[in-house]
C-alpha cells in the first residue's frame, strides 16, 4: 500500500467490518478489530482513514463519542510505532500522520459546519482544543510552513469561541491571519484573493465583535460579500461555497443575538 489510492481502496474493502463492529460494540469493538490486524501498516491505514467511515458515512448509532475514542487509539498507535524506530525520518512520517489526525479531529468537532445531525457538547470542544493545541505542537516540531500552522490555529481559535474564551480565540485567529498573510506572499498572492487570509480575517473580526468592537463585524461583511462575489467565478466557486457556509453558520450560532452561545 504504497499510495494513498491504494490505502483507500483497502479502507473501503474493509469499511463493512469495521461499521459492524462501531454498531455492534462501539469505540471498543472498532479499537480492538482494527489492533487485530497484525500487519502494523495495515493498523495505520485503519486508524488513519477511520474517520472516512465513522464521521463521514452513515452507521447505527453514529455518535462523536465512539469516532474520538477511535481516533485517539489511533494517534496513541501511530505514535508508539514511530518510537520503537531507530529511523527519524520514519518517526517523523509516524508523528505527522498523528499531526493530521489531530486536525482533522478538531475539525470535525468544531462548531462552525452545516448541521450533520450530530450533537456537539462543551466536552466535544474541549476535546477539539486539546487536539488542536497538539496538532499546533506537532506542526512546530515538524517544522511545517505557514499554511498548516494557519489552519491549526484557525480550529484552535473555534474552540476557544465555543467555549466562550474571546480572548484565545482573538489571539488565535490573530496567529492564523499572520501565517496566511505569510503563505499570500510565498505564493506571490494578494491578500484579497486569498481564501485563507479572507477567512481567518473574516473569523478574527467575528471574534473581535463579539468582545464588543463594533466596528470589527464590518470586515466579517466584507468577506460575506467578497465570497458571494466569488460564487461567479468557476475557478473559486467551491472555495467561497465553503466560506460563507462557515460564516453564516457562526453567526446564527454565536452572533449576538444567538441563544446557542457555550
Amino acid at each position: 500500500m504504497d499510495t494513498i489510492e491504494k490505502q483507500a481502496a483497502f479502507f473501503d474493502e474493509h469499511w463493512p467490518a469495521m461499521k459492524q463492529a462501531a454498531e455492534s460494540g462501539g469505540a471498543d469493538a472498532v479499537i480492538d478489530w482494527i489492533r487485530g490486524h497484525t500487519d502494523p501498516v495495515e493498523q495505520r491505514v485503519l486508524f488513519y482513514f477511520a474517520r472516512r467511515g465513522l464521521m463521514q458515512r452513515d452507521w447505527e448509532g453514529k455518535n462523536l463519542d465512539d469516532y474520538i475514542a477511535v481516533v485517539e487509539a489511533g494517534i496513541e498507535t501511530i505514535l508508539q510505532m514511530g518510537e520503537q524506530s531507530d529511523d527519524p525520518k520514519v518517526r517523523d512520517a509516524r508523528k505527522d500522520t498523528a499531526n493530521v489526525m489531530s486536525y482533522n479531529l478538531a475539525a470535525d468537532l468544531a462548531d462552525c459546519w452545516a448541521d450533520d445531525g450530530l450533537t456537539r457538547t462543551r466536552r466535544h470542544f474541549e476535546v477539539g482544543r486539546s487536539a488542536a493545541d497538539r496538532c499546533i505542537r506537532m506542526r512546530a516540531e515538524l517544522n511545517k510552513g505557514p499554511w498548516p500552522h494557519s489552519i491549526a490555529h484557525w480550529v484552535k481559535g473555534m474552540h476557544c469561541m465555543s467555549l466562550d474564551d474571546l480572548d484565545a480565540a482573538t489571539e488565535h485567529f490573530g496567529i492564523a491571519v499572520d501565517y496566511a498573510r505569510q503563505l499570500a506572499q510565498a505564493n506571490h498572492v494578494e491578500e484579497s484573493e486569498s481564501f485563507n487570509f479572507i477567512i481567518c480575517t473574516a473569523y478574527l473580526s467575528f471574534a473581535r465583535w463579539l468582545q464588543g468592537d463594533n466596528n470589527a463585524k464590518h470586515h466579517y461583511d466584507q468577506a460575506i460579500a467578497t465570497f458571494d462575489a466569488q460564487l461567479r467565478q468557476d475557478e473559486k466557486k467551491e472555495d467561497a461555497e465553503i466560506g460563507l457556509e462557515q460564516l453564516r453558520a457562526i453567526k446564527e450560532r454565536y452572533g449576538r443575538d444567538s441563544h446557542n452561545r457555550t
